[in-house]
């Protein structure tokens, strides 16, 4: 009630007027952000504004000459089009204007101790109070709508990846499952052909092993230099087909283990029988040698045996002179019997090491060796020592030979439900 000039004639009137404005002012306040800064609520309070000084004016008598019903009427209509630059114009304009016609020609002493000069600063806080409202919402809606377009093509964005991701899965589940048809054809195909080549050169097998003991008569020794490389040939390729029936019974989970208490040198025994006709060069001594006092083992018989043959059949591919030893032992602290198979062949180089395991891989990858394999006896060896919860580890130097040593637990540790721990 600054604004008007003179005494009031109702002081509690005035006072009430001022205690209202500074409750309104408390009340806004606390009012949350969002909906402080709606249009509605900025709206009713530049109504309330020119509504309380419409009345001080009303009850000034002065309401048809002052500028202040101007000056907020014109301010209203800069807030509702939310321009600040509007705003602070029309504000330097009417305090000009107010200064011009009302506050200077009525002066009869220093402008600058006039009780109406205090119109001019409320006129620039009133309108940066209302440019920084309207500037706060303009901010407000156009986040709100930058936040509603991003959210639109955010979500356009996620339906058609969601859909594309769909298409991709399902073609995916396709593929995979012609993945696997294929994968059962392929094996299926291999078993057939694999056992029904066996089972022929078996037969072969047989009929040369009768002609090189006599079974028909007396061979002169060029017929039976012919019979031997026969065999050797035929021997080669039972063990790439035997290789090949092992792999795809691994690869298809077909070979599950079979656990039973098996005698360690009895296991050598048979070993050394299945290889004992192996060809080899005439200077190799294969021995066989089980120590004494080696328990019972609960294992998979038919798995050692594939493991000690290929082992055995890899010594004697690649030892030319000299001793191949295959050992039994007993470890009574880790209570495990190792395998071993030494031989004083060619070797293996250090930086090939790392890859004797691999599928496919071959120590002599110039395909010069005659009847060099085709790189699965060790990949298998060492899958089935998994499957019987064993160990297995090499050592070699070129030119020197090979050691390998498999251990398998003598009794493995079951669960409740059966299963190996």
């Amino acid at each position: 009630m600054f604004f008007f000039e003179g005494e009031p004639a109702a002081p509690v009137i005035l006072v009430i007027l001022i205690a209202g404005a500074l409750a309104s002012n408390v009340f806004l306040s606390h009012l949350p952000e969002k909906l402080l800064l709606s249009p509605l609520t900025v709206g009713l309070i530049v109504c309330a504004d020119i509504g309380w000084i419409a009345a001080g004016l009303w009850y000034k008598g002065s309401f048809g000459s002052d500028i202040f019903f101007l000056y907020f009427f014109v301010l209203f209509l800069a807030a509702i089009g939310e321009d600040l630059i509007l705003i602070v114009v029309a504000a330097v304009l009417l305090s000009a204007l107010d200064l011009t016609l009302f506050v200077i020609p009525g002066q009869d002493k220093s402008l600058w101790t006039s009780s109406s000069l205090i119109r001019v600063p409320f006129i620039f806080t009133a309108a940066l109070f209302y440019g920084h409202l309207t500037e706060k919402v303009k901010r407000q809606r156009r986040y709100a709508l930058m936040e509603k377009e991003f959210a639109e093509k955010m979500a356009h964005v996620v339906h058609a990846q969601t859909r594309d991701l769909r298409e991709q899965a399902e073609e995916l589940r396709i593929n995979y499952e012609k993945a696997l048809e294929v994968n059962r054809l392929k094996a299926e195909f291999v078993a057939t052909v694999s056992h029904e080549l066996r089972t022929p050169l078996q037969a072969i097998m047989g009929y040369i092993e009768a002609l090189l003991d006599g079974a028909m008569g007396a061979l002169q020794s060029s017929e039976k230099r012919a019979l031997d490389r026969i065999r050797e040939n035929g021997l080669y390729l039972l063990g790439l087909i035997l290789s090949i029936l092992d792999l795809n019974r691994l690869e298809a989970e077909r070979a599950p283990v079979r656990w039973e208490e098996i005698d360690a040198p009895g296991l050598l025994g048979e070993v050394g029988r299945m290889t004992g006709h192996v060809p080899r060069a005439g200077d190799v001594v294969l021995e066989f040698h089980a120590a004494p006092g080696i328990p019972m083992i609960v294992s998979d018989r038919d798995k050692l045996k594939i493991i000690l043959r290929n082992l055995v059949g890899n010594a004697i591919k690649f030892t030319e002179k000299g001793l191949i030893t295959v050992r039994a032992d007993f470890d009574p602290e880790t209570q495990r019997v190792e395998f071993s198979v030494r031989d004083t062949g060619t070797g293996i180089d250090e930086d090939d090491m790392p890859f004797i395991f691999d599928m496919f891989w071959q120590k002599d990858k110039s395909h010069t060796q005659p009847m060099a394999g085709i790189g699965l006896g060790l990949h298998i060896v060492r899958r089935l020592v998994n499957d019987l919860m064993g160990e297995i580890d090499a050592e070699s130097k070129k030119g020197e030979g090979s050691f390998f040593r498999v251990r398998v637990p003598v009794s493995p540790q079951f669960g409740d439900e059966g299963k190996l721990q």
